[in-house]
């Protein structure tokens, strides 16, 4: 998300004067904690149908601000095809780098890959709530990431990072912009309305 919010912001500050903006980058489930203690006025984050996020409809308004997908994602042997391919081979498990529990895309993956049943042959060898952690981890080696296109495009048309199977592997996301449904400062509220109009 990080890597999408700079030039999304920058589309706004355009149209309007935001003034200082304060940013709380943090997994989702502290995010959403934030949002239900008051402590923030907006939420940008990834959302699947499947896997809503816990702030519920009677207290939040959102809104698609953009779209995103998971892409599956290895380092490149020396030839240049992946080191790891997807779906693996018969009996023997892939090394997966893997979301956190507290985090929105692993909450994502976890419930469609897991009824769809495709975690059975994909052995967990590192764990973080962080999307750059797992590209780093995913560049030397270690294994598979389901990563954001948003965070590896440039890496994928680089070739530091190849895909780890086709587009059937893939999850297409929403980029939802949250807020609760009391009433804000003026200039968040402007915000809200000049977004809405424009997206909604």
């Amino acid at each position: 998300m990080l890597k999408f919010f700079p030039a999304w912001l920058h589309t706004w500050e355009a149209k309007a004067q935001l003034g200082a903006i304060h940013l709380l980058a943090d997994n989702l489930q502290a995010c959403e904690a934030f949002m239900l203690r008051g402590e923030a006025e907006f939420l940008l984050y990834h959302h699947h149908p499947a896997a809503p996020s816990r702030l519920g409809l009677d207290q939040f308004n959102s809104v698609q601000v953009g779209d995103d997908r998971l892409v599956p994602v290895v380092a490149p042997n020396q030839a240049g095809q992946p080191r790891y391919a997807l779906p693996g081979a018969p009996g023997s498990a892939l090394p997966h780098l893997v979301y956190g529990s507290e985090s929105g895309l692993g909450r994502i993956l976890r419930k469609i890959r897991g009824d769809q049943g495709r975690d059975a042959w994909l052995e967990p060898v590192f764990t973080s709530h962080l999307g750059a952690a797992l590209k780093a981890m995913a560049q030397d080696g270690r294994g598979v990431a389901w990563l954001p296109m948003s965070l590896v495009g440039e890496d994928l048309a680089h070739g530091s990072l190849v895909r780890a199977g086709d587009k059937s592997w893939d999850t297409v996301l929403e980029i939802r912009l949250l807020r609760p449904h009391s009433r804000q400062g003026p200039v968040a509220e402007k915000f809200w309305s000049l977004v809405t109009s424009q997206t909604g």
